[in-house]
C-alpha cells in the first residue's frame, strides 16, 4: 500500500504541480496508526498571527459605476487575514490581494487587485463583474494571470491609486490571534 500511495502521488503531481513533496504515511491497522513516515517539521510560531472570517453573509451595494464609488468595499479586515467562504456579493468592490477565497460568488462587483498574495480559489463565481488592476500591478504577473486564465471578467482595466478613507458594508476589529 505504501508502495501504491507513492506511486499515485507522483502520478498526481504530473498533472497538478500543486501536489508533492515529502512523504506523509500513516498505516491504520484495526482503527490505530502502525507505523508513521513524516519528515520532521520545524517549529511555527503563530503568536501575532492574526485572521478574520466571513462566511455565510450577503453583502449587496449600489456599485454601477466603479468610478462613482471606487471607495465602497465589501467587507474589510484591517490588521487581519481575511478568510472569506461561501459569501455573497453583489454591487460591491473587494479587494483581493493577501486574502482567500472560497466559495463565493460576485456579482456585478468590482475585484481588486492591488498586490499582495492572491488566494482566489476556482470555486468562486465570478458573475458579469470587472477586475481594476493596481497602478503599481502588472498584467503579466503571476498573480493577474491566474485571475485571467480562471475567471471571466466583464471588463479588466488599470486603475490609479485607490481612496485613502475607504467605506466598506462590513469592517471587523482584528482581536482573534491565532
Amino acid at each position: 500500500m505504501t508502495a501504491l500511495a507513492i506511486s499515485l502521488k507522483q502520478h498526481t503531481a504530473e498533472r497538478h504541480p500543486e501536489v508533492g513533496g515529502p512523504n506523509q504515511i500513516a498505516v491504520l491497522d484495526k482503527g490505530r496508526v502502525q507505523p508513521i513516515e513524516q519528515p520532521h517539521f520545524p517549529a511555527i510560531s503563530a503568536v501575532g498571527f492574526k485572521f478574520q472570517i466571513f462566511s455565510g453573509m450577503n453583502l449587496s451595494g449600489y456599485l454601477k459605476d466603479p468610478g462613482k464609488a471606487a471607495a465602497f468595499y465589501g467587507a474589510l479586515a484591517p490588521g487581519c487575514f481575511p478568510l472569506y467562504f461561501r459569501n455573497s456579493f453583489a454591487g460591491v468592490r473587494q479587494e483581493l490581494g493577501d486574502a482567500y477565497y472560497s466559495g463565493n460568488v460576485f456579482t456585478e462587483s468590482v475585484l481588486s487587485y492591488r498586490g499582495g498574495r492572491v488566494q482566489f480559489e476556482r470555486s468562486n463565481q465570478v458573475v458579469d463583474s470587472d477586475l481594476l488592476i493596481g497602478s503599481k500591478i502588472r498584467r503579466d504577473s503571476p498573480e493577474v494571470k491566474q485571475l485571467l486564465r480562471d475567471f471571466k471578467w466583464r471588463s479588466v482595466k488599470s486603475e490609479g491609486e485607490p481612496p485613502r478613507s475607504p467605506s466598506a458594508g462590513v469592517v471587523t476589529q482584528c482581536g482573534f490571534p491565532f
